[in-house]
């Protein structure tokens, strides 16, 4: 389990994020471990999540009410999908934020359309390498816990980049999907190791009682 941050208050945390008083090591140290222990998990199911987002590319870049609908979509499939934003292809948001709360209503965060990401890691890995990139997971100022933002660019019929679509998500509860996912699937691997050995043990049985 990750260890949450234990601020006493919101300067505490404030501090945090500038800089000024640094995240306590053995809790970052915890998260990162556990970030690379389940990559590949992690990359695959961020890879489902924005494969819809690539292919409706443009038709959502200036469409707050598509992406409202994309995000609804999203969350009844993934409940820690936090946050989808697009990006314009120099890295100018084009959408507002698109978020979802505790009672998994979707809401638009205003005043973010138009902002400059060209600076962020995620906007300048995905423009080098025109393909979907992850980051390590980091504090998140709307939850105070750590999440991973993915960003995945889409292309014009040109082929040119004509965008991004950016997601967050949120760290822990990625975790707790990918283990419930993994322990449904040694279930079923199991009741059907189990169905398997029930006919065979009929079929030995048919040819005795011969």
């Amino acid at each position: 389990m990750i260890i949450r941050l234990q601020s006493a208050s919101l300067n505490q945390f404030l501090l945090k994020l500038s800089g000024e008083v640094p995240v306590h090591i053995g809790e970052k140290r915890e998260t990162v471990r556990l970030y690379e222990e389940h990559l590949e998990p992690i990359r695959t199911l961020m890879a489902a999540i924005m494969e819809p987002l690539q292919k409706l590319g443009n038709s959502l870049q200036d469409d707050d009410e598509a992406l409202i609908q994309t995000m609804r979509d999203l969350v009844a499939r993934y409940p820690f999908v936090e946050l989808l934003y697009t990006l314009d292809e120099n890295g100018i948001q084009r959408s507002e934020n698109i978020s979802v709360n505790r009672t998994l209503t979707v809401n638009k965060v205003a005043n973010q359309r138009g902002k400059d990401r060209s600076t962020r890691p995620y906007y300048q890995q995905a423009k080098a390498q025109a393909d979907l990139v992850i980051t390590e997971p980091y504090i998140s100022m709307a939850t105070c816990d750590y999440c991973i933002s993915a960003a995945r660019p889409w292309l014009r019929p040109d082929g040119a980049i004509g965008g991004y679509a950016v997601v967050d998500v949120r760290f822990q509860a990625v975790l707790d999907f990918l283990r419930a996912r993994a322990q449904q699937r040694r279930r079923g691997l199991i009741w059907g190791f189990g169905l398997g050995g029930l006919a065979v043990s009929l079929g030995l049985l048919a040819l005795l009682l011969r």
